[in-house]
């Protein structure tokens, strides 16, 4: 909890100063990594473990059990990735989707986000996009492409899919695609509509519509959000998607940092496309092989629904994180990247060489 209230008050002091948010978040950051990394050198220090700092993992730990080995590499990865944020490039794809891309694999690894894309997109996060995923960097170049911005009524997810395309037919070109929660509805209709650029598909924590619980919950926050009620809105998110929201860390931070979407509108539109996702017709048309992936206690894409999802797939694998809930992608971290790294594997040799040219 040392850290949780080092980044709190961080946060808090550059909230009352009234400084820009991506501020907030930045100096939130580089402290916890100050904090993690001197406990990280305590501990060293007093003997409980050998670190090898050239390397950036551990080694062999001499006497206590208590010290968490994966913890300590979690608290290496920081430093990594504040030494490497300048490896992260930014930019606009097709002129209108911000993206961030990053890594030195040979495959290329295309990312759709989810829902908050529409309150922060890539570029205003940065500092953490590394340490996020990290895991597939040395594989694939990671392209983590947002939605355009100014999204008009009656958006939907394919819609959004068609603007994923264009940006793939400039920048991109054929790669892995992967979409988490909303960005896995649309990636249903990207695959279905534009096979050319599917190398490989992960539908995570999506399915091919939300559940019937699934549906009441979104439409509660479009309620608060349509009477700018933004505090309540993150507390009702919280509540029903991070496990932690119990800690004072989460419940005192949230209302601070997320008063109100950087452009509501596209907020609504991005809820109310995912609310009304239905990707039935799709879903056979999908050529490439697929992963879907989600957690067995997800509210709002059931287990039921992702196996019907896999059912409609050609070539698709099921795989559910026993007691995972939506945010598994977050919360079972390894896991859900184990699982989709295994696949990945598995089905390499479906892969197209990244110079391979666009199709006409």
């Amino acid at each position: 909890m040392k850290y949780h209230l080092a980044v709190f008050t961080t946060a808090a002091v550059a909230f009352f100063l009234r400084l820009p948010l991506r501020a907030v978040v930045s100096a939130a950051a580089l402290l916890r990594a100050v904090v993690l990394g001197l406990s990280l050198y305590e501990r060293n220090r007093d003997g409980y473990a050998t670190i090898s700092y050239k390397r950036g993992v551990s080694r062999e730990f001499s006497t206590t059990p208590a010290l968490d080995k994966a913890a300590i590499r979690r608290t290496l990865s920081y430093g990594k990735v504040l030494m490497s944020v300048a490896d992260v490039k930014l930019g606009l794809l097709a002129g209108r989707l911000p993206y961030a891309w990053f890594g030195k694999g040979p495959q290329r690894l295309a990312i759709f986000p989810g829902l908050a894309d529409a309150t922060w997109d890539v570029t205003s996060r940065k500092w953490n996009l590394l340490e996020h995923y990290r895991r597939f960097t040395d594989e694939f170049t990671v392209y983590i492409v947002s939605r355009k911005r100014h999204l008009p009524s009656g958006c939907t997810t394919r819609d959004m899919a068609a603007d994923y395309a264009a940006a793939f037919e400039q920048e991109i070109g054929p790669a892995v695609v992967m979409g988490i929660s909303l960005g896995g509805c649309i990636a249903q209709h990207f695959a279905a509509d534009y096979p050319q650029y599917v190398q490989r598909l992960v539908i995570g924590c999506a399915a091919v519509r939300p559940g019937a619980e699934g549906r009441k919950i979104p439409e509660r926050w479009l309620a608060l959000a349509r009477q700018n009620r933004w505090r309540e809105f993150y507390f009702d998110i919280a509540k029903v998607t991070i496990q932690e929201f119990h800690h004072t860390f989460y419940q005192l931070l949230i209302p601070l940092l997320r008063t109100r979407p950087a452009d509501p509108k596209d907020f609504l539109m991005a809820l109310e496309a995912s609310v009304a996702h239905d990707g039935t017709e799709a879903l056979g048309r999908i050529q490439a092989p697929t992963l879907v992936i989600g957690g067995s206690e997800d509210i709002f894409f059931p287990p039921a629904l992702l196996r019907e999802t896999a059912q409609r797939i050609r070539h698709a694998t099921l795989r559910l994180i026993d007691g995972g809930q939506h945010a598994a992608y977050e919360l079972r971290k390894d896991e859900f990247e184990s699982a989709v790294m295994d696949f990945l594997h598995a089905h390499d040799s479906a892969a197209l060489p990244a110079s391979v040219p666009l199709a006409a």
